[in-house]
């Protein structure tokens, strides 16, 4: 694009949107103000690319920009004013930001769905207890109802541990029994006391068995070890089935309801701790029981010294064992057995190992426990990174509500409008009553038809999305969860929402903000607030505005940004056609989707129409107004005039200058004065396409020894369009545009595409100029310096160069000089 289709548009951030802008961040009002009128045109521009294809005439905003590109050709020799004209813009938008508020609401959901699990526990305390009795009584296993549960006072320690009541209260009907010991069935005992002992030995080993027995169905009677055994893995496992149907019932409580998980999370290990406690009660309490039942059978003490030393001292005896004394070491040899009966039994409930069914239980409780208070801790982090994203969100619309002054955001978070909408989505039945309403009438029916275009998701719908299991094998003996640990208490989640993060992977930022985003935007979908279907007008009726007062405020607070005096361009304009111009555009959807807001739309429109302001169509949450003034003088823009005699000051005194200013003002203006004492003429401004180029002022002095010692070459291209030839610049291979301004820009700012072979051609004309900089003759330098120059005052004397390649000719005439001066 040549040089002459270009508006340049100049703000000076003096007054925004009616306030001081001097008190203004360039961040909150100019940078937003220009954002949205880039907005504003491409809107504009994509309207009218669709009408041209539809064959429609229109008048858009981009009309309007098309209508004056060309004013800045009016900068020639014959106009006696010497001033580019620029353009400026204001705009001002009211919006509803919708984006924020859905994303803010998704937050508040999953917020209230992970406090629902967090919420207080149902089973503290007596109501706890009172829990875990029931399961030993009626969920649990018989050794909990009759062993655990049976030992619940100090008072009974001295007669639990006998051998018959452990016997009765381990057997269970149609399971295994433990088999008897009938010493008096053994019929021949032998004569010599080594017989004797062989015999009661074989009758007791083959009864008692060897620890390691394992039960075995059929016929075939089992040892007392195999049924004891048996029963140590059939009470531990049952305990464990039983336990985590429990659990499972406490956490999965109310499911498909409202109230489903409501303090699941809480209560669960509630009642785990109390059970744990009974646990550890009852193991106490068996220690001490089984220190009683030593203390009660005294005789059993010491039963397996009294055995050793009888058979030892019957060993003598010539004639064996006869008589009473037979029947003395058989007695002996029982009441050994009932000690041994009495061990075994004992430690299957607990022992020195840790192995007993009670401390294997207890053990279990202990695991369960862990794994409730990991998700407790889960569920947690979760509220807490939800809980941070929420407050960052709600940070920066607080920032952008409080800040952008081009803006009015109409909502703010956790105002009463927000609160409303919230507590109607969760809740329809919140719409309020006729008698609730106070100031107009109609905010009734405005309710209504906002709430009618509310989405209503069902809560325990929800809710559902999470269930609780846990990780066990299946009929076909895989896991349900192979990549997890076999027995883990998993919160299954559905389709949607994502795995939970690992417990070592919540320090981890990237994993957490990953998760939290696929988290809430789950809630976003499965509520349907990305459905909400809320319109600017809507809110501006909801909140009691009037159309009239809406457009004035859009009209005075979307003022130019630009303090301009308009007597200097009047003088300015004598033989000067061009009088400033001024377009305002207004942006918004006014479909109007009720009856009441149909009403305000209209009587909006009609008012918009009067004032002959272009309407066109854009986002329904916002109406933005868009004011663009045309041919405007620059020594009438007040602080483009003063910042240019502030930049002299600084430059003839050396003073550095402000820090804002931009490379290329600043080295602009030292041209500008350069030029001006070089042609001893009032000074300049540079055009800001020359300014744009003096940006890079070394590629700038590169080019203009390119020049010099031809490293630039001017050659001619076949011309597709015209079928002529025409002009092109080279260095090397790479064709440049003819125009040396154009030419700078192109390889200070190439096009994407060509980015790489744009830099290595600047490159390449860097390395060319000191190298001949470096190896030419001075003689020779100054006559090629003098020649370049006369051909530069040669052609600038004619005036046919167009402004822009007057002034850059200009700047090479100064660099080259200087260049002339210093050898």
């Amino acid at each position: 694009m040549a040089s002459e289709g270009y508006v340049t548009y100049f703000l000076d951030g003096g007054k925004i949107a009616g306030k001081d802008g001097t008190q203004i961040k360039y961040f909150h009002g100019t940078v937003p103000a220009i954002v949205e009128y880039i907005y504003h045109f491409g809107i504009a521009y994509s309207k009218e690319e669709e009408a041209k294809k539809e064959g429609k005439v229109t008048q858009t905003f981009y009309d309007q920009v098309v209508a004056h590109i060309n004013t800045n050709r009016i900068m020639t020799k014959e106009n006696p004013t010497r001033a580019l004209l620029y353009g400026a813009f204001g705009n001002y938008k009211l919006i509803i930001d919708l984006d924020s508020i859905k994303t803010e609401f998704s937050q508040k959901i999953a917020i209230d769905i992970l406090n629902q699990f967090l919420e207080p526990s149902y089973l503290s305390g007596t109501a706890g207890e009172s829990e875990v009795q029931d399961f030993l009584l009626n969920g649990a296993t018989r050794f909990d109802k009759e062993i655990v549960y049976g030992l619940k006072d100090p008072e009974q320690q001295k007669t639990f541990a006998s051998q018959a009541m452990l016997v009765g209260k381990f057997q269970q009907v149609g399971m295994p029994k433990f088999p008897s010991f009938h010493f008096d069935s053994i019929g021949n005992l032998g004569r010599a006391v080594s017989e004797t002992k062989a015999i009661l030995d074989d009758f007791e080993t083959r009864i008692l068995g060897r620890r390691s027995d394992k039960h075995q169905a059929g016929p075939a009677p089992n040892t007392f070890y195999a049924v004891a055994n048996f029963y140590k893995e059939k009470y531990h496992t049952d305990f464990k089935d039983r336990l985590r149907n429990k659990v499972l019932e406490i956490l999965n409580k109310d499911q498909g309801s409202d109230s489903y998980g409501h303090g699941a999370l809480r209560s669960a290990l509630d009642f785990l701790k109390s059970l744990e406690k009974k646990y550890d009660t009852f193991l106490t309490y068996f220690r001490e029981a089984r220190r009683y039942y030593e203390e009660m059978r005294r005789d059993l003490k010491d039963i397996d010294s009294e055995v050793e030393a009888f058979y030892a001292v019957s060993k003598q005896k010539k004639w064996g064992l006869r008589g009473d004394l037979r029947k003395k070491y058989k007695k002996l040899r029982k009441l050994q057995n009932q000690r041994k009966i009495q061990e075994i039994l004992q430690d299957l409930v607990g022992n020195a190992e840790g192995t007993g069914i009670a401390q294997k239980n207890s053990e279990y409780i202990l695991f369960i426990i862990a794994e409730i208070e990991k998700w407790i801790n889960t569920f947690q982090k979760g509220r807490q990174f939800t809980e941070k994203a929420n407050q960052d969100l709600r940070s920066v619309r607080n920032e952008k509500t409080n800040n952008f002054v081009c803006h009015r955001y109409l909502s703010s978070s956790g105002d009463t409008l927000e609160t409303w909408l919230f507590e109607l989505i969760k809740d329809s039945s919140k719409l309020r009553k006729a008698k609730d309403y106070k100031g107009a009438v109609h905010k009734e029916l405005v309710e209504k038809e906002i709430a009618e275009r509310l989405p209503s998701p069902s809560w325990a719908e929800l809710l559902s999305g999470f269930s609780w299991v846990f990780n066990l094998r299946e009929g076909n003996g895989e896991l349900i969860y192979p990549d997890r640990e076999e027995g883990e208490l998993i919160c299954a989640v559905k389709k949607g929402i994502p795995d939970w993060p690992e417990p070592t992977q919540w320090d981890d930022e990237s994993v957490i903000l990953k998760w939290n985003y696929q988290f809430t935007e789950n809630y976003l979908k499965q509520s349907e607030l990305d459905k909400i279907r809320l319109t600017a007008p809507d809110i501006l009726l909801w909140l009691g505005e009037e159309p009239s007062d809406v457009v004035r405020v859009l009209e005075e607070r979307s003022l130019p940004i630009l303090e301009y005096d308009k007597r200097v361009h009047t003088d300015l304009r004598e033989g000067n056609p061009h009088d400033t111009e001024t377009h305002v555009t207004i942006i918004g959807d006014f479909s109007a989707p009720g009856r009441e807001v149909q009403r305000w739309t209209t009587e909006c429109q009609q008012i918009i129409n009067k004032k002959g302001w272009t309407h066109y169509d854009g986002p329904a949450n916002a109406i933005s107004i868009n004011q663009s003034i045309y041919n405007l003088a620059g020594p009438a823009i007040i602080n483009l005039y003063a910042t240019g005699k502030e930049y002299s000051r600084r430059l003839e005194r050396k003073v550095p200058p402000p820090l804002h200013v931009f490379p290329g003002e600043k080295i602009a203006r030292k041209y500008e004065l350069e030029i001006s004492n070089r042609f001893q003429k009032p000074i300049e401004e540079l055009h800001p396409l020359v300014v744009s180029a003096l940006e890079d002022e070394l590629l700038v002095k590169n080019f203009a020894f390119g020049l010099v010692f031809d490293i630039i070459e001017k050659d001619t291209i076949f011309d597709d369009d015209t079928g002529d030839r025409k002009p092109i610049l080279k260095i090397s291979d790479v064709k440049l545009p003819p125009e040396h301004v154009e030419a700078i820009l192109k390889l200070r700012i190439p096009p994407d595409n060509e980015a790489i072979q744009y830099a290595a051609a600047a490159r390449t004309l860097h390395q060319a100029v000191l190298e001949k900089r470096k190896n030419v003759a001075k003689e020779s330098y100054v006559d090629l310096l003098g020649e370049k120059t006369k051909a530069i005052v040669d052609q600038l004397e004619k005036g046919e160069l167009s402004k822009t390649e007057a002034e850059i000719s200009k700047v090479f005439l100064i660099i080259l000089e200087k260049e002339l001066e210093s050898l």
